[in-house]
């Protein structure tokens, strides 16, 4: 489903338990973003509580469910040091759409991920004597540390976030929403009449319109990048949490 159909399916819904009313985009955006967040964050709390129960790693326990995997992603970042404490640390920088670290390889090496508690002992020098063909890693708010700190050729796999969804649209001359495709945009043509175009700005989408923001004005939108199997769960907790009875509307018993 795309962000539109997703919206039209919970505007529906919204409209006839809430006798017509148009729900407001904002309002729509708000609760999707929580949504897909939330339910990213239970799941990924069930692969940690499942990889306890069965004494299992974590990133084979969220590597195995097919459901996170459009958010497994692999990136190779550019290793850096500072000095940290007295000690020249190397490190890379953490991705913005971090969540948690599947693996990671150096120079061809698998490095172990460590409890940042344990950094100390790392850095001591007895254990530090055969850290060049053990090394490890300490992940940290912003950083992950890596020891010895002269790694190269890192490749860092891990789980990240899911994109904040995002309903964008404009209005027409009849003062009715259009939605707004990604990459659309909202300009003037020669007559100075403000069309929406498809992405590239060439083919007409819907002429004389009222764009969001100043001129030339491009679409915010940003499509749901959860598998398609998790679209309607999504869609309809978005209806649930803006307080539509899904029973009622789909035709179930009223209790």
């Amino acid at each position: 489903m795309t962000i539109n159909s997703i919206y039209a399916y919970v505007l529906d819904l919204w409209r006839k338990d809430h006798k017509g009313v148009v729900l407001p985009p904002p309002v729509f955006n708000n609760w999707i973003a929580f949504v897909s967040l939330d339910m990213f964050e239970n799941i990924f709390t069930q692969a940690q509580q499942l990889a306890a129960q069965g004494n299992r790693d974590v990133s084979d326990v969220i590597l195995k469910l097919g459901v996170f995997g459009n958010f497994v992603k692999d990136v190779n970042p550019n290793p850096a040091q500072q000095p940290i404490a007295g000690v020249n640390v190397g490190y890379i920088e953490i991705p913005t759409d971090f969540r948690y670290a599947l693996g990671m390889i150096a120079d061809g090496n698998i490095i172990t991920i460590k409890s940042p508690t344990m950094k100390a002992k790392y850095r001591g020098a007895v254990v530090n004597g055969d850290i060049g063909n053990n090394p490890v890693a300490f992940v940290e708010d912003k950083i992950i540390e890596f020891l010895p700190n002269d790694l190269g050729k890192i490749v860092l796999i891990y789980l990240r976030k899911p994109a904040v969804p995002y309903y964008d649209y404009c209005m027409d001359s009849r003062d009715q929403q259009v939605f707004m495709p990604v990459g659309s945009i909202c300009k003037k043509d020669d007559a100075l009449i403000t069309n929406l175009y498809k992405s590239g700005g060439v083919t007409v989408i819907t002429a004389g319109v009222t764009a969001n923001g100043p001129l030339p004005y491009t679409s915010l939108t940003t499509e749901l990048d959860w598998d398609e199997s998790q679209h309607t769960k999504i869609a309809d907790q978005v209806a649930q949490k803006l307080g539509v009875n899904l029973r009622i509307m789909q035709g179930g018993a009223k209790q």
